[in-house]
């Protein structure tokens, strides 16, 4: 979903991200779906990168404390 042509589709990943920020243990979220998610941060369109900028208030508590990044 994160890598789809569909711009309405990578808003959905990044909206899924964040939710599962919540619920994934840090270890699941970085080696499933972080490297996506930070690819987003460079979408041409600017939809989703406002929808990212969201995401970051539930996506950073979880990875900002994890050394492996």
């Amino acid at each position: 979903m994160g890598e789809s042509p569909a711009y309405a589709m990578r808003k959905l990943f990044i909206f899924f991200c964040a939710e599962g920020a919540e619920n994934f243990s840090r270890q699941f979220f970085t080696d499933n779906f972080y490297k996506t998610f930070l690819e987003l941060s460079e979408d041409p369109v600017p939809h989703v990168r406002l929808e990212y900028s969201k995401a970051l208030r539930s996506v950073v508590p979880l990875v900002e404390t994890n050394t492996q990044l």
